[in-house]
């Protein structure tokens, strides 16, 4: 298989999405820390996943007096305790929830919320408090404070979606995306052997050079290390999302070294109609996380691989007129791996004691990202970038 094959095969074509080195910071200074050969697999539910309909808190009476069409019946919910269960979209998540390698982190949210798409996101993707900008994802500001000394290949491998928190100085990101435009762009870039006109021009240039690099070296992982063996979703409207996840196991399969991965599924802004639209999603999420998992486990790479969800918000506990649900606060998200306490983490918001018709928050998103940072990849506290926020007590092995 050669690199055009590849990068069709995969769905994307590699560009560059920052300025910093691709291949290598082994030039940092000594003294730094790597991320103890994990790899961290962000999945963004984008547009604001309804978590109430997802984590169902079908014990509470409220729920239904909420929710009188969308609520899920009480007997095709897959429960999970004496008061909360899944969504029956998400079957095939039980057999990891029964093997103890899944955990649900409830009442996920942060102070003064923001019900506005892009500017919740950005708040979820830079690890800022609501009333705080910042110019930089909480990645780039974890990898320059923690002081990463590691050879490899990129920070982060992008393969749907936007960059999200992998942005900003002093990190390095590949996107695969578009496999023709790239590679023939690649390739002339090579064969032409274009002279350097200016730092400007050296700059593009050098970047161009790593990209290739890079996409040739995942190219040769890849072709060493075979099939996966696991059939993922990957026809009709689930395509692109159980691709995405199928490349990511095999990037993670093959050994090749990037210790974080982004993919998006979505949209969740389920104004009106939600119903179908959101039981489509959960069964592409369910099925997906389900082949990862599989995957992982077959090929030994469970135990270093750790599979978290966001979202820049949940919806609002009472449907509206549209057989939908608006933009909320607080939300429950999903924590998978074979280093995971599997169980319920934090504690599930009321849905009578609300904030202006939203769920109150409960665990603040920063513990979340300290938990991957800190107790994950065993970098030391980023005090600047995360604040005071310690990770989870428990979550995590």
């Amino acid at each position: 298989m050669n690199r055009r094959d590849f990068l069709r095969a995969t769905g994307g074509a590699a560009t560059a999405l920052s300025a910093g080195p691709v291949l290598s910071r082994a030039a940092l200074a000594a003294g730094g820390h790597d991320f103890n050969n994990r790899v961290l697999v962000l999945v963004e539910l984008n547009g604001g996943n309804d978590g109430i309909n997802t984590v169902i808190p079908y014990a509470d009476r409220a729920y239904q007096t909420s929710r009188p069409q969308l609520a899920i019946p009480r007997d095709q919910v897959l429960t999970l305790d004496e008061r909360l269960g899944f969504h029956p979209a998400l079957g095939p998540l039980m057999d990891a929830w029964s093997a103890g390698d899944l955990a649900v982190a409830l009442g996920v949210g942060y102070p003064q919320p923001d019900r506005s798409h892009f500017r919740s996101i950005e708040i979820w993707n830079t690890g800022s408090a609501s009333d705080q900008v910042l110019s930089r994802g909480w990645a780039s500001g974890v990898y320059g404070e923690t002081n990463i000394t590691h050879d490899q290949i990129a920070d982060a491998l992008i393969l749907s979606g936007d960059s999200g928190p992998f942005f900003g100085p002093g990190i390095s990101a590949i996107r695969l995306d578009n496999p023709d435009r790239f590679v023939d762009r690649a390739d002339r870039m090579e064969a032409g052997g274009m002279a350097a006109g200016g730092s400007a021009l050296d700059h593009i240039l050098n970047t161009r050079a790593t990209v290739v690099a890079a996409a040739s070296e995942i190219e040769q992982r890849l072709r060493a290390a075979g099939e996966l063996g696991v059939a993922f979703p990957t026809g009709g409207p689930a395509g692109p999302f159980g691709r995405s996840l199928e490349v990511a196991a095999r990037v993670i399969a093959s050994g090749i070294d990037i210790p974080a991965i982004k993919l998006t599924l979505g949209s969740f802004d389920t104004h009106a109609g939600q119903a179908n639209q959101h039981r489509n999603l959960l069964t592409q999420l369910g099925a997906g996380f389900a082949a990862f998992r599989q995957a992982m486990i077959g090929t030994d790479n469970w135990d270093r691989v750790l599979v978290m969800s966001y979202a820049e918000f949940g919806r609002r506990v009472g449907q509206n007129g549209s057989g939908g649900t608006d933009h909320g606060t607080a939300a429950p998200h999903f924590v998978m791996g074979g280093g995971v306490n599997g169980g319920f983490f934090g504690e599930q918001p009321s849905l009578v004691d609300l904030d202006a018709g939203d769920l109150k928050y409960t665990m603040d998103y920063r513990s979340l990202l300290a938990s991957a940072t800190q107790t994950w990849w065993g970098l030391p506290e980023a005090s600047q970038t995360l604040g005071a926020h310690r990770p989870v007590p428990g979550l995590l092995s």
